[in-house]
């Protein structure tokens, strides 16, 4: 996505209420006005807005596919840390409306995460998309204008992939070793991971 495009965003001090209703049917279209395109040059430098970005987990039983980060990719800064999210900006080409032609949030940035994985990794087919969470963090520059919606995909058989050369190494990792390299995580992936060990531990004692 080229600078001068436009992507998705919300207020800043809005930004975690929005997501606040979240659940596994998706974001409430109550607040859809809070949503709006602008300047992607404008966004990365307004801090009273911030850029929605849809960070896609993909789970196969109990690991997750991750990758590390080359310097050869669009984030230098990330260079050496392992990720587990897949996904990026929201982009006008992403906008879905609804049936009264009012912009529909959640359908749009589902439209982003499908984009976006594709070209990292081709067509896949998960069987159970599952919001999971916000990753909303304000340690940097970059973090006050990004708000990540962390979105889990679920896969019944361990899919195919075919990842663009920029990702580096590309393999799946049980939720509980990347707990021991936390330190190497980049920092949404940090958070991600603590999510999605949480959520597995609190299925794990339901079903005990």
């Amino acid at each position: 996505m080229s600078r001068d495009e436009h992507v998705l965003v919300v207020p800043n001090g809005a930004a975690e209420l929005l997501f606040a209703t979240l659940t596994e049917e998706g974001l409430s279209a109550a607040d859809r006005d809070a949503y709006s395109f602008v300047s992607r040059i404008k966004a990365e430098v307004d801090p009273s807005i911030r850029q929605v970005i849809p960070y896609v987990a993909m789970r196969f039983g109990d690991e997750v596919l991750a990758y590390t980060r080359l310097a050869s990719g669009n984030e230098g800064r990330l260079h050496g840390r392992i990720s587990i999210g897949w996904g990026g900006h929201v982009g006008l080409v992403d906008a879905k409306l609804d049936s009264a032609g009012l912009l529909d949030p959640g359908a749009t940035i589902g439209a982003a995460a499908q984009r976006e994985v594709g070209e990292e990794l081709g067509l896949l087919a998960p069987a159970k998309i599952i919001p999971r969470g916000v990753i909303l963090h304000s340690d940097s520059a970059v973090d006050r204008v990004h708000v990540g919606l962390l979105i889990e995909w679920q896969f019944d058989q361990r899919p195919k992939f075919s990842a663009d050369a920029s990702s580096g190494d590309v393999g799946w990792v049980a939720l509980r070793d990347l707990r021991r390299t936390e330190a190497r995580l980049e920092t949404w992936s940090r958070s991600a991971a603590r999510i999605l060990s949480e959520l597995a531990e609190e299925a794990s004692n339901t079903y005990c």
